[in-house]
């Protein structure tokens, strides 16, 4: 079977020169971004934060390298102003028509028993509003996200080579969670003109953090936030322009996301509790995502809080889920311990890092096969090999203090 990893990431600002960038990589390269971060900035993964303390010429060179990798295809969007201003006018009209419509439920509650539940629906109603410029954002970016998925079907290289004889998958990996592809179920079962990119094998996940823990939208992420910087870097790359047509379905648009982005969701969600060594940490969710048939896992690490860790880490997130799993490093603290003794009472699956090292080991191994078999020259092998050495005997070493 073909499998294409898409990963998307943006960079900018809303109103101003918000840039998408979409990156395309065969399954069985997908290995390659980790080479690259290793090459340029001598990490696995390279975070937005990290780039702000590299050279400018290291990451421009960085950006060259991965324009340059034949297995890798880049695309980058332009979103128009105009029409991000249309989206938030009508996007701020539906939602203060929704606050019109709780006053509403309040004023026939008043006289009624029903008032305190009443009062508590709209309460929880408006928690949403805790972020009121993250929960505008996320919209205007899942409209620009929605039409870069749906162009996939000129862009991809599996879809425009598809042969009926082939089996494929399409994956798609945005960075920012579940909002910003709230639209997928619908997508997929919508009839188009691309039936055959809209196969029962093509998915599309919004993944917390992606962009710190999946390779693709890694790369997505640095390319967008370096291109963004030095603009100079996108020539000769052509830029697409996210469109607005006439005919889509803003008001339908806005309720689905009003009714289903109210509420946090996930899907399988890896909670970090204890010190864990950076490098492991970052590949842990990859772990799973590779030993269980690219099926996506959310890292989130849970906060001290005196009042309960987990008790305020689930009030904050609506609940628990019994697809949650515990990866705990090294337990030293006294809140680190009182944080492990609370995670087992709610009898989640609990799993040590340590653990972990094998599956670990055996992802830079591969890494050190893929950069063997690159056209880099032997210096540029042997830099990546003296780094992946040093990363291992790290990692290792953490375990034992």
């Amino acid at each position: 079977m073909i499998v294409e990893l898409n990963g998307f990431d943006e960079s900018g600002f809303i109103g101003e020169n918000l840039r998408f960038v979409r990156v395309g990589i065969d399954a069985r390269n997908e290995l390659r971004p980790f080479i690259y971060n290793l090459l340029h900035f001598g990490s696995l993964v390279i975070t937005k934060k990290m780039l702000r303390g590299q050279y400018n010429e290291t990451q421009k060179d960085y950006v060259k390298a991965i324009l340059n990798d034949p297995v890798i295809t880049l695309d980058h969007y332009f979103f128009p102003p105009s029409v991000q201003l249309k989206l938030l006018r009508h996007f701020i009209c539906c939602e203060l028509q929704r606050v019109a419509d709780k006053r509403r439920e309040l004023v026939y509650a008043i006289e009624t028993p029903n008032l305190k539940r009443a009062v508590s629906n709209v309460v929880n109603y408006f928690r949403k509003y805790n972020d009121p410029w993250g929960y505008a954002e996320r919209f205007i970016k899942s409209y620009g996200f929605k039409m870069i998925v749906e162009s996939l079907h000129n862009f991809s290289r599996v879809s425009r080579n598809f042969v009926v004889e082939q089996s494929y998958k399409i994956i798609c990996l945005v960075d920012g969670g579940f909002p910003l592809v709230f639209w997928s179920k619908a997508f997929r079962e919508k009839e188009t003109e691309r039936e055959d990119f809209l196969n029962e094998d093509a998915s599309v996940y919004g993944i917390t953090n992606g962009d710190e823990y999946y390779p693709a939208i890694n790369v997505a992420g640095n390319v967008a936030t370096i291109t963004n910087r030095f603009s100079e870097m996108i020539f000769p790359q052509s830029i697409k322009e996210i469109p607005y047509p006439n005919d889509f379905p803003l008001e339908e648009y806005c309720k689905s996301y009003e009714k289903q982005c109210s509420h946090p969701r996930f899907y399988s969600r890896i909670l970090f509790i204890g010190k864990i060594e950076a490098s492991l940490q970052y590949l842990i969710p990859f772990i799973y995502y590779k030993t269980n048939k690219h099926k996506v896992f959310e890292p989130l690490r849970v906060s001290f809080h005196e009042n309960g860790s987990f008790k305020s880490f689930y009030k904050w997130f609506r609940g628990r889920s019994d697809n949650d799993l515990v990866v705990f490093g090294r337990i030293e603290t006294e809140e680190e311990k009182e944080m492990f003794k609370e995670s087992e009472t709610y009898n989640l699956k609990m799993v040590d890092a340590s653990k972990l090292f094998d599956p670990f080991q055996e992802i830079l191994n591969k890494i050190r096969v893929q950069a063997t078999g690159t056209n880099l020259d032997k210096l540029s092998v042997q830099k990546i090999e003296s780094k992946l050495g040093k990363i291992e005997s790290i990692v290792k070493k953490s375990m034992k203090t």
